[in-house]
């Protein structure tokens, strides 16, 4: 159920939404378990390995951090590229996303750079597990899949692009069909099936969107005209 204050009515995520402008939700008191000085500048993106346990951080310094979280967060292990815009924990590798569109396959948990991906020209935001798929989002949406054996083991042939589609990707999230939303520059979500076909565009915010998400059964946008919009199924 969605918290006070925050209300869908029936649509089919084009025709009503509601923005939240009610009272406080009254979250669960949060406790702060840690409080550890994590990178040198910013911190933009966070992603979390649930096979090892362990959660990554990518900020302004460029630094890429690995990180135990059994007892305490304590530092594990670190590389350095540009400034991180994006992380994915994809099977058991690590993709990070760049300002001048460049995507850096790291091997998990060690962190060695297998190979450079080159198919934008402007900062790579967003990344989707699309299950046997990697979708990346930038200035379009690269579609990335397993190629031959030996894949991702620094050899060039080795990552397949089997489709690029324009769009101004800022954010992205999968739904349990297969689809995906896709957040823009130009204000819209836009929603895709699952073989990267444009299904619908939805003006959706008066500024651009930085993040979407799915929470069974809601789809929730964020966006930098300082709203949070809730759509119903």
């Amino acid at each position: 159920a969605l918290p006070a204050g925050i209300a869908c009515l029936e649509s089919d995520l084009d025709a009503t939404q509601k923005v939240y402008v009610g009272p406080p939700l009254n979250p669960p008191m949060l406790m702060l378990q840690d409080n550890t000085s994590g990178h040198g500048e910013y911190v933009r993106v966070m992603a979390l390995d649930l096979c090892s346990g362990r959660l990554i951080s990518g900020g302004g310094d460029g630094a890429i951090r690995i990180w135990n979280l059994a007892d305490k967060l304590e530092f594990a292990h670190e590389v350095h590229a540009m400034s991180v815009r994006s992380l994915l924990v994809w099977e058991r590798y690590l993709l990070s996303g760049h300002p001048d569109g460049t995507v850096y396959v790291w091997s998990l948990p060690g962190l060695d750079l297998l190979q450079t991906i080159k198919y934008h020209n402007e900062a790579v935001y967003a990344m989707c597990d699309a299950g046997d798929r990697v979708l990346i989002g930038a200035d379009g949406i690269s579609v990335h899949t397993k190629g031959q054996p030996g894949f991702w083991t620094g050899k060039a042939d080795c990552f397949d692009c089997v489709k690029t589609v324009p769009a101004e990707v800022l954010s992205m999230c999968r739904l349990p069909d297969g689809s995906f939303v896709t957040g823009n520059m130009d204000r819209s979500l836009q929603v895709w099936t699952s073989e990267v076909e444009h299904k619908k565009t939805i003006a959706a915010h008066s500024r651009s969107i930085w993040a979407v998400v799915y929470a069974e059964p809601f789809l929730i946008s964020g966006s930098a005209d300082n709203t949070i919009k809730v759509w119903g199924p």
